[in-house]
This record gives structure tokens, C-alpha cells and sequence, in this order.
């Protein structure tokens, strides 16, 4: 006896285009993408898994900009 399982490789990107832009001037201080990325194969629960993937991926951009001292400077000089 035989069985034969398949799985599904779900892969979840999120990107955002952020500018910080000064109201007084209109001067653009800061202009960044940041990207987050996560994969994940799975035998099953298809909705549940895709939810997580992409949370992830959007939990992993978050981190990028958290951590990016230049937007943290950009945002200061409002």
C-alpha cells in the first residue's frame, strides 16, 4: 500500500513605498521600500496557512522599518 501526499509551497511578500516629507517645506527627507518576505509549504488548511504566511511577511517588513535609524532621524525633523 501506497499513499501519496502533496504539499503546497505558499510564498507571501508585502512591500510599502514610504515617504517622510516635510509639511513646512515639502521637502521629501526620507523615501525607502521595505519588503518582507516569508514561505511556507503545508500539507493542508489552505486559509489558515495563507493568513500566517502573509502576517509573517508583513510581521518581517515591520521589522525592517522598526529597526531603520535613518527613518527614526527623518521623523525626528519633523
Amino acid at each position: 500500500y501506497q499513499m501519496n501526499f502533496f504539499t503546497v509551497e505558499f510564498m507571501g511578500t508585502v512591500r510599502v513605498d514610504l515617504s517622510v516629507t516635510s509639511g513646512k517645506t515639502g521637502t521629501v527627507l526620507l523615501s525607502r521600500t521595505y519588503q518582507g518576505h516569508y514561505n511556507e509549504k503545508s500539507m493542508g488548511g489552505l486559509e489558515e496557512t495563507w493568513e500566517r504566511v502573509m502576517n509573517t511577511a508583513l510581521a518581517n517588513m515591520m521589522e525592517d522599518v522598526r529597526a531603520d535609524v535613518q527613518l527614526v532621524r527623518a521623523l525626528k525633523a519633523l
